[in-house]
């Protein structure tokens, strides 16, 4: 009977830790489904999308400045998949803004585009207010210009116009926030640091940022909140830049021009609005497991008998185990206090613990690269390998003629038909000898 308390509290830091372990794994499956909906819509737009705005005509191919256009607003759609998936890494981690070496050239710079311009008018318009930076350390005292000199700007406007220069002194206001400190990269495990991507060289950025970017990969030493969990009560106070919702309307935008223009046909609109809903529901239920912890109230009732429990346990084993009491004590509050930190930790799995999703692999080494390769070619014509000399259709049937041999050699569409047929009726039945 002495041993029953301690097989209920078993039983119950057991549900703790497997309620934390399926945020953890719902947490994995909405990155998988984010990342199939990206890669799904992605291929979309550059596949099934034509190269002008208009609905295809064989007899008017579209012109070479169409064409040039159509890639330009493709790639900016596709980029933005890229922009969603990083944005909303950083809003899960509790870092809002634009303002990061990986999320700043994929979405900012793009409003300069003529053929999208001011496609994020809230953070391009002048009269828009610049969002916060809540700013992190810097990993370097530089500056993008200097206060005395104005800083250069491409920042076009929706009607046309240039914005204003404006000088760093305006623009560079270090704030304190809750995430002000920074540990060393040197501290930072090796398996994560090498989930970034390598960093850009300035002089391939043509577009001056009007601030100096965050790193990427910028964790948190122990805040104040995980040292006193009372005070996330007032988390909801803070202010919060959604900023990736901005992203998931301009992808609505887009399809409802291809739409408007009836330039793709119908289930391939439905497809592509398939692919967004899916990534904003992936949105909706990450930051479900966000904002709802394990009710504060169970975590501190738990606590408080685990501890009752801990201190009197020794009375209860050293009849049993003598002068062993010391180290059995100390091998069950291991393995109970070792199971609450486990929940503790995979509860909020998008931070930069070892046991917390790699979501920065997610986003560099599954996500852009993939979007890289669809967009680095242009859509292929079937008929270009389909009857290419090297594809040989009928190999199985001991026919080494290739699919331009077959087409000019004078068989009809039956007799082709008959020569798999007969390949199929002399394979043996699976199993037999």
């Amino acid at each position: 009977m002495q041993f029953f308390p301690g097989t209920v509290i078993g039983f119950v830091v057991s549900y703790r830790t497997s309620s934390a372990y399926e945020r953890y794994n719902d947490g994995r499956k909405q990155w998988s489904s984010i990342i199939l909906a990206g890669r799904t819509f992605a291929r979309l737009i550059w596949l099934h999308c034509p190269d002008a705005p208009r609905p295809f005509d064989p007899k008017e191919p579209p012109t070479e400045e169409e064409r040039l256009r159509s890639i330009i607003e493709k790639k900016t759609i596709i980029n933005l998949v890229e922009g969603f998936a990083v944005s909303l890494k950083h809003h899960l981690r509790g870092e809002h803004g634009i303002y990061y070496e990986d999320l700043y050239r994929a979405v900012k710079e793009l409003y300069v585009i003529p053929d999208l311009a001011c496609f994020l008018p809230k953070y391009a318009s002048p009269a828009g207010r610049l969002i916060d930076r809540h700013n992190l350390d810097f990993t370097s005292t530089k500056t993008c210009a200097s206060a005395d000199q104005p800083m250069e700007t491409n920042n076009a406007n929706c009607d046309g116009t240039i914005d204003t220069p404006q000088t760093a002194s305006t623009l560079f206001e270090p704030e304190t926030h809750q995430n002000s400190e920074r540990v060393n990269d040197k501290s930072l495990p090796t398996s994560r640091q090498q989930t970034l991507r390598p960093h850009v060289n300035g002089s391939l950025n043509p577009f001056k940022p009007d601030r100096e970017l965050l790193p990427a990969y910028n964790p948190p030493k122990s805040s104040f909140v995980e040292i006193f969990p009372i005070c996330s009560i007032f988390r909801a106070l803070w202010k919060v830049e959604v900023f990736f919702c901005m992203i998931d309307i301009k992808m609505n935008d887009y399809v409802a021009k291809l739409q408007l223009c009836k330039v793709i046909d119908v289930p391939t609109v439905n497809s592509l609005l398939a692919s967004i809903l899916t990534m904003s529901d992936c949105l909706t239920n990450l930051d479900k497991i966000l904002t709802t912890p394990i009710p504060y109230g169970y975590i501190v009732h738990l606590k408080l008998v685990i501890w009752g429990y801990l201190i009197f346990l020794p009375f209860q084993l050293v009849n049993t185990f003598g002068l062993c009491t010391i180290p059995a004590t100390a091998l069950v509050a291991i393995a109970f206090l070792g199971f609450m930190r486990v929940g503790q930790e995979i509860e909020n799995p998008f931070g930069y613990y070892l046991n917390d999703l790699d979501m920065d692999y997610f986003c560099h080494h599954l996500i852009a690269p993939e979007l890289a390769k669809i967009t680095a070619w242009p859509p292929p014509d079937p008929s270009e390998f389909i009857f290419s000399p090297s594809n040989i259709p009928l190999l199985d049937n001991r026919d080494l003629r290739s699919g331009v041999d077959l087409l000019n050699s004078g068989l009809s569409a039956d007799q082709l038909q008959r020569l798999l047929s007969t390949r199929q009726s002399s394979m043996s039945p699976i199993g037999t000898v």
